[in-house]
């Protein structure tokens, strides 16, 4: 038997589902020892160990305490399934603070729920079947977590899963669901936040699996159904894994979501003007094949958020054109702008990138699970009477605020006046919250009296420039960004959560100015 020694977090414990008799369930076969000494294994014919061995550990699966074996499941989108907006405070995430590591030596991992093989006994599933809900996560390289280090989900503490070898896996058995893309635990991707968040807040406990298919610094050509690439096909290879395992089991396969986390490639690409309509052909080919699948006609919504760390807006400003020209199929989470990048200043830090994962499961819940529909805070009206621009947003919640601690103070707090011809000098001199602080109201230095004036947001980066820039940092003012966010302050409930509140930041937008009568 291979024996793999490593520095390791506590094993991980899992819930078990109604209907499933659990034997043994032991998930160690990756671990993380720390950000600089990196991943020490040995598998196989491998090489030495972490640190001296410590006896082998088995943990034994435990019955769910939370999870109702006489629950209901109605599916998605009745009454009963819906459920209360997360507004407790998560449990910050640590990294190596005072989680003390220990070396431990353990056996290969056994096979957790809800897989017809290895240590999984599956009474008749008719009597308590239960939902399976399945997202397909696809883009580049934020969307893999890369450089987002170390992994901080290396414990599943529910029931959600994923395929093997990891988050990137194709194929039976099933494994809980923590930062792996494969045998390793060296990033944090948004894929644990964001199920361990829409778990936290069913009160059905059903379980959420992951198919990961995303691949670095590719544009869409690489990643589109037919592609260059091999990402969409390997989407559909997870969904049909994940469709037979659960459902020769005995229970229910619903396919919950598409998350795209991507744009960087596409900018550099200069293909803006594009780019809204890769979007629509993504989620209508993801919808179309899932569809097949499951001999089904339901609506996959696609779950995006902007690309802000490009010199200009014009690809973030096609993810919201996205959002408002295809309603219910393509959704805008929000902006990236608000978080915390690393020093490369185009990847987040893990904990942010958790964060990400939460602010995905936010939405997705309101839309796919509760059945709402869903804007970020966005404009709908850009008024103009003489030198006075008025703003009105669609609010998610509360009244707005203008935030200069999370995010540093931008020049006009991100906004700017743009216009073809006419008098050049024309600025804005002042911005202040109207309405009760549910619209934003700009004082330009004077009456414009050019052509094709706009209002842009968040759209700038030092000027322009072209190629994969460098402009995603939340504490520089000269970076992308803005100070306008609305007043929700809800976290995820989830076990090892971020406790980072859950705003609704401003999206980048390009909108015209309308001149009032």
């Amino acid at each position: 038997m291979i024996q793999i020694t490593a520095v390791v977090r506590p094993l991980v414990s899992i819930t078990s589902q109604p209907g499933l008799t659990v034997k043994t369930a032991v998930f160690a076969p990756f671990l993380l020892a720390g950000l600089l000494s990196g991943l020490l294994a040995a598998c196989g014919g491998g090489g030495g160990t972490a640190e001296s061995s410590a006896p082998t550990q088995t943990l034994t699966q435990v019955s769910a305490a939370d999870v109702s074996s006489n629950a209901t499941d109605t599916g998605v989108g009745s009454a009963s399934n819906r459920t209360s907006p997360v507004t407790t405070t998560g449990t910050p995430a640590t990294t190596n603070g005072s989680d003390t590591q220990t070396p431990v030596t353990t056996t290969p991992p056994a096979v957790p729920p809800p897989t017809i093989e290895g240590t999984v006994t599956l009474p008749a599933a008719q009597n308590n079947p239960v939902t399976y809900f399945h997202i397909l996560s696809t883009g580049q390289s934020l969307a893999l977590g890369e450089l987002s280090l170390p992994a901080l989900s290396t414990e599943q503490p529910y029931n959600n899963l994923m395929l093997s070898p990891g988050l990137l896996g194709e194929t039976g058995p099933m494994r809980p669901l923590v930062e792996a893309l494969g045998m390793d635990a060296l990033r944090e991707s948004p894929s644990a936040g964001m199920a361990n968040s829409l778990r936290a807040a069913d009160p059905l406990g059903r379980p959420v699996v992951v198919g990961l298919h995303a691949q670095s610094g590719v544009p869409y050509e690489y990643l589109k159904k037919g592609g260059v690439g091999k990402s969409f096909a390997q989407g559909m290879a997870q969904a049909q894994a994940t469709k037979r395992i659960v459902e020769l089991a005995g229970h229910r396969y619903q396919p919950l979501a598409v998350t795209v986390v991507h744009g960087e490639a596409d900018f550099a690409g200069q293909a803006g003007l594009r780019y809204e309509g890769y979007l629509k052909e993504w989620q209508a080919d993801y919808e179309a094949e899932i569809n097949s699948l499951t001999v089904s006609n339901r609506v996959l919504p696609m779950f995006i958020n902007q690309m802000n760390t490009g010199a200009f807006g014009d690809i973030a400003v096609a993810q919201y054109l996205a959002h408002k020209n295809n309603p219910g199929k393509v959704i805008l989470v929000g902006p990236k702008y608000q978080y915390n990048y690393g020093p490369d200043r185009l990847h987040l830090t893990n904990i942010q990138s958790k964060h990400m994962g939460e602010m995905f499961a936010k939405v997705i819940r309101k839309v796919a699970i509760e059945g709402s529909t869903w804007n970020p805070l966005m404009p709908r009206s850009v008024r103009r009477t003489g030198n006075i621009v008025t703003i009105d947003f669609a609010i998610p919640v509360g009244t707005l605020r203008l935030d200069t601690t999370t995010v540093a103070l931008r020049p006009n707090y991100g906004f700017d006046f743009v216009q073809s011809g006419g008098t050049s000098d024309v600025i804005i001199q002042s911005v202040a919250l109207v309405g009760g602080d549910t619209q934003i109201q700009l004082t330009l230095s004077g009456v414009p009296n050019g052509t094709n004036q706009r209002i842009r947001y968040a759209w700038k980066c030092n000027g322009g420039g072209l190629g994969f820039q460098a402009c995603g940092r939340a504490s520089d003012g000269t970076h992308v960004g803005g100070n306008v966010r609305d007043s929700d302050v809800s976290v995820s409930s989830a076990i090892g959560a971020t406790g980072l509140p859950l705003h609704n930041w401003l999206v980048t937008f390009e909108e015209a100015v309308v001149s009032a009568p």
